[in-house]
C-alpha cells in the first residue's frame, strides 16, 4: 500500500496543473448544479448510470466546500483510498493462489505500480474502481460460499453484485458467477439473492426516474457507451461501414446473452466452484463487455485489472500466464500514449510541452480513426487474453469436480 500510495503521489506532483480527464470536468459540472439545487439528471446527460455516483458527488463537493479542499483533489483522495482497499482485497485472493511473498511481487508489479492503474485513478477520475471493489467483494464471498456451503455467503456474494449493479450496471454480467452450488439453496435462498442483485439499482433508477422521465430513459435506460473508437466498431468505421457497426452491436449483444446462459448453465452443472472457476469467469466477462462490445472507453479496463493478478496466480496454464504478461505490457504503453497526448484524457505530455507540433499530433491522434489506430495493438492483446481465460474456462467446466480442486 506505501508503495502504491507513494507511486501515485509522485504522478500527482509530475502531472501538470489541471490536468484532468473530460470526465473529471463532468463531474465539476455535476457537483456545481447540485450546489445550487438541481438536477443533474434532468439538466445534463453527464450521468449515464445508478445514482450512486451523484451522492458520491454530493458528498464531495460538501467537503470541499466546507475545508477549501479543490474539488479534484478531493476526487482523487477518495478514489485513491477505494483503490487501496482493492489491492487490499486482491492481495488476499492471490494469497489463496500462491505465497504471501509471490502474492506481494504479483499485486505490486500488475497493479500497485501499474500505470493503468495509476493513470486511470489519477488523472482519469471516473469512479470504476468502485466497480473492482465490488466485483472483489464479490468474489470473496463467492469463494467463502465455496468453502463453507453456507446460503448466507451465497446471499453475501448476491448482495456485493447488486451493489456493484447499482454504482455501474455491468457488474450484472457476474450473474452467472452465483450458479456454482445454485441447486444445493433453498428456492426461498436463490429468490432472495435475485432481489439483493436487481433491488439497489432498481430502486435507485426508480427514483431518478419519476423526477425525470425522458432524461433517465435516454440517458441511463439505453445508455450504450461510445462505438467507434475501439476493436470491431473502430475498425468497422474506419472502413467507412457505420451501418455494419449499429449490427454488430445487435449481434454481439444476442452472442454475449447466450454465452452468459451456456456459462450459467455449465456453472450450474458444478457442485462446487474452484477458485479458479471465480476468478477467471469475472475477468471473462468483464474483460469481453469493453473488448468485443459495441462500446469502449479506457476506464472500463479496471473492471477486471485488479483480477489479473489473482488469475495468473490460480492458473497453471502457460498461456494464460503468457497472455496476461502480453496484455499488461501493451495496456501500460497504450495508456501512457493515450492519457500523454489525447485531448479527451488530459494530454499530459502536450501540456508540459505545448509546441506546435505536439499539440498537431494530439489533435491527430484524440480522432476517431487516430484513437482506433492506436488502439490496435492493445486490441490484439485483449484478443489473445479473452481467448486464453475463455480456454480455461471451457475446460474447466468440462472436468468433473473433484475433492482436491474445492476451496
Amino acid at each position: 500500500m506505501v508503495v502504491a500510495l507513494a507511486a501515485r503521489l509522485a504522478f500527482l506532483a509530475f502531472l501538470p496543473s489541471s490536468t484532468y480527464s473530460a470526465d473529471v470536468s463532468s463531474w465539476i459540472n455535476v457537483e456545481r448544479i447540485l450546489s445550487e439545487g438541481g438536477n443533474p439528471y434532468n439538466l445534463t446527460d453527464q450521468l449515464n448510470w445508478p445514482p450512486f455516483w451523484v451522492q458520491v458527488i454530493f458528498v464531495m463537493g460538501r467537503v470541499s466546500r466546507a475545508t477549501g479542499i479543490d474539488f479534484v483533489t478531493v476526487l482523487r483522495t477518495v478514489l485513491i483510498t477505494v483503490e487501496l482497499c482493492v489491492l487490499l482485497l486482491a492481495y488476499a485472493l492471490t494469497c489463496r493462489a500462491v505465497a504471501p511473498a509471490h502474492a506481494l511481487r504479483l499485486v505490486l508489479v500488475m497493479l500497485a505500480l501499474n500505470p493503468v492503474a495509476i493513470v486511470l485513478v489519477c488523472q482519469h477520475g471516473n469512479f470504476d474502481v468502485f466497480v473492482a471493489l465490488c466485483v472483489l467483494l464479490a468474489i470473496v464471498c463467492a469463494t467463502r460460499f465455496a468453502d463453507s456451503a453456507d446460503p448466507v455467503d451465497w446471499l453475501c456474494a448476491s448482495a456485493c453484485i447488486g451493489l456493484g449493479v447499482f454504482v455501474k450496471t455491468v457488474p450484472l454480467v457476474l450473474t452467472p458467477m452465483l450458479a456454482f452450488g445454485f441447486r444445493r439453496l433453498r428456492w426461498t435462498t436463490r429468490v432472495l439473492g435475485a432481489v439483493l442483485v436487481v433491488a439497489p439499482a432498481a430502486v435507485g433508477v426508480g427514483v431518478i426516474y419519476v423526477l425525470g422521465p425522458a432524461q433517465v430513459s435516454a440517458n441511463v435506460l439505453h445508455y450504450r457507451s461510445y462505438a467507434g473508437w475501439f476493436g470491431i466498431t473502430g475498425l468497422l468505421e474506419l472502413a467507412g461501414l457505420p451501418g455494419a457497426s449499429r449490427v454488430y452491436a445487435r449481434a454481439f449483444e444476442a452472442a454475449f446473452l447466450l454465452a452468459l446462459a451456456a456459462l450459467a448453465v455449465g456453472a450450474a452443472g458444478k457442485p462446487r466452484a474452484s477458485f479458479e472457476d471465480l476468478i477467471l469467469a469475472p475477468l471473462a466477462l468483464l474483460a469481453a463487455v469493453p473488448g468485443l462490445g459495441p462500446g469502449y472507453s479506457p476506464q472500463y479496463g479496471y473492471w477486471f485489472l485488479a483480477l489479473v493478478p489473482i488469475a495468473f496466480g490460480a492458473s497453471r496454464s502457460m498461456w494464460l500466464r503468457r497472455s496476461i504478461w502480453l496484455f499488461l505490457a501493451i495496456a501500460a504503453g497504450t495508456y501512457i500514449v493515450e492519457y500523454a497526448m489525447f485531448q479527451s484524457h488530459g494530454a499530459f505530455w502536450a501540456k508540459l510541452h505545448p509546441t506546435p507540433e505536439v499539440l498537431e499530433t494530439s489533435l491527430r491522434w484524440s480522432t476517431k480513426a487516430g484513437q482506433t489506430l492506436i488502439r490496435l495493438p492493445l486490441f490484439s492483446a485483449w484478443v489473445a487474453l479473452l481467448a486464453a481465460v475463455t480456454r480455461q474456462i471451457v475446460r474447466s467446466l468440462r472436468r468433473p469436480s473433484r475433492a482436491a480442486e474445492v476451496l
